[in-house]
């Protein structure tokens, strides 16, 4: 996503239920709201409860205050504050229907 700065990258390896997601934000242009969007394979036919943890340093003291938004088709890694340099990030996720 824009927000998460200009050549940023996100990727995902897992499955719909478990994975990592690891977000290297870009130089500049940094904005709160949506970082990094994971769509899922299948359909959930309800949104899935999910959930994650940091799995390295700078998600674990992230001054950006990471959280979750979810569907039944993909969740969204979001920031309250913007970034405020290129850092990369790494999570754990399982998400549940």
């Amino acid at each position: 996503n824009s927000n998460a700065g200009t050549g940023a990258t996100c990727s995902v390896s897992g499955t719909d239920t478990a994975g990592t997601v690891s977000l290297t934000t870009g130089s500049g242009a940094w904005a709160s709201g949506v970082q990094c969007e994971v769509d899922f394979n299948m359909s959930y036919s309800t949104a899935p409860r999910c959930v994650f943890s940091a799995s390295n340093s700078n998600a674990a003291i992230a001054s950006v205050n990471a959280y979750l938004t979810k569907t039944t088709t993909d969740f969204s890694m979001n920031f309250v504050n913007a970034d405020t340099a290129a850092t990369t990030y790494e999570w754990d996720y399982q998400c549940v229907e």
